[in-house]
């Protein structure tokens, strides 16, 4: 699994600043669920978009046949953008959510999708701990379900100020062992 995150952060790290494309979405699934039993399901391709009906939350999503239609206007949506912000990230979020154009392994692309998109904006990448998936897909379901998108902005609010936190305590870290380690080379 670790082989897997190191080439998602590749890809992720490679493509900043570049035009979103209906490639790097399909490329990032591709990674992310290669390997997995997924992968040996007849009726699944990693990397290509459903082939089945599917839901979120219990909510039916777009159909097979106009997937790559639904996410084409997706991306000319968000490329068009002069300033991209911060809601403008998490509604991409929430459009890809609601056409969920893989049959498996949807909320991972765009976690790792939404990293790309923070990193371009100048944010940090952020890391859905364990404990958090269920804040995260309880906040999901109310933007899907309830089109209320309060709790799943402030959950993501608070990762990038957390992740803000983490690199900054990382820094101190770094900076007060650089003493250390010049005193042990003399």
């Amino acid at each position: 699994m670790e082989y897997l995150k190191k080439d998602c952060s590749y890809v992720i790290i490679e493509s900043a600043k570049k035009t979103i494309s209906e490639k790097f979405i399909k490329e990032l699934h591709k990674i992310l669920k290669s390997g997995t039993s997924s992968d040996r399901l007849d009726w699944f391709k990693v990397g290509d978009y459903k082939k089945l009906p599917n839901e979120v939350g219990g909510k039916e999503t777009t159909k097979p046949k106009i997937v790559a239609k639904e996410i084409k206007k997706l991306i000319d949506w968000y490329n068009s953008l002069s300033l991209i912000t911060f809601d403008d990230i998490l509604d991409f979020h929430y459009k890809f959510e609601l056409i969920h154009p893989f049959g498996d392994g949807n909320g991972r692309t765009i976690r790792g999708f939404t990293n790309k998109l923070f990193e371009d904006a100048g944010l940090p990448p952020i890391y859905i701990k364990a404990n958090e998936r269920t804040e995260y897909h309880k906040a999901m379901n109310l933007a899907n379900n309830e089109n209320d998108y309060t709790a799943i902005k402030q959950f993501y609010r608070y990762k990038v100020c957390d992740s803000i936190i983490e690199l900054d305590i990382n820094e101190r870290l770094k900076e007060e062992e650089k003493p250390k380690q010049m005193k042990k080379a003399k």
